[in-house]
């Protein structure tokens, strides 16, 4: 008898989604077709993941407020952003820093990012020279 309730119990236990699994899958389908309606999909599953959490006690995964809020802002819901990242700050404090550089950025305050690649202005972007070329540079100079 237990071990009939004991694989009704397994049964049970493995037909539920795995919560990691319906991640992935709603950020794939973010990735792969950018749509609004995809994205505003991304943003009701992470925040449902987020009032679960917060409904039980427990605080979501790390750096899911800031994702949801990164998500908020491209369905033009800039305000729902900015109390997603206090969220974030709010579960996770080592956060804050990052979650207020965020908000500078929301509020126009900080400048964008440069792209990747894209050199900034006044930095060496010359690579130093291979070690064998630096013993040979340095055996130059000295003979000037």
């Amino acid at each position: 008898m237990v071990v009939v309730a004991l694989a009704i119990a397994t049964l049970g236990v493995g037909c539920q989604v795995d919560p990691w699994v319906q991640y992935e899958d709603s950020l794939y389908a973010s990735l792969q077709a950018p749509s609004p309606e995809v994205t505003a999909e991304r943003a009701a599953f992470l925040e449902t993941v987020i009032t679960r959490a917060e409904e039980r006690g427990q605080r979501p995964p790390p750096g899911f407020c800031a994702e949801c809020a990164l998500y908020q802002v491209r369905i033009g819901r800039p305000e729902r952003a900015k109390a997603f990242l206090d969220r974030e700050a709010e579960h996770y404090p080592e956060s804050k820093v990052f979650v207020s550089s965020l908000r500078s950025l929301l509020d126009g305050g900080g400048r964008a990012l440069p792209e990747a690649g894209a050199e900034r202005e006044g930095e060496n972007t010359k690579a130093p020279p291979a070690e064998s070329d630096a013993g040979e540079a340095a055996t130059e100079e000295s003979a000037s």
